[in-house]
């Protein structure tokens, strides 16, 4: 699976509200900051692909929360 470089991933909060945003690494890589919480993580991209599902995340206090986000390249 290749990575997604330079894609904007938000942390969504209850109602859609943007808790936290920032751009990948170009490894695809990427950290964020919140409270603990229920959150969903969003990625987009400028272009029509990849396509990104999103993916729920917990937030615990004093804990990491990993999570990794599956993206259609639309090659077949």
């Amino acid at each position: 699976m290749a990575s997604v470089g330079a894609a904007k991933v938000q942390l969504l909060g209850n109602k859609g509200a943007v808790a936290a945003s920032v751009v990948s690494a170009a490894d695809g890589s990427f950290t964020l900051y919140a409270p603990p919480g229920r959150y969903r993580l969003r990625a987009e991209v400028e272009s029509l692909y990849p396509r990104c599902e999103e993916a729920a995340v917990t937030i615990r206090k004093g804990r990491l929360a990993r999570a990794e986000l599956r993206c259609d390249s639309g090659m077949r």
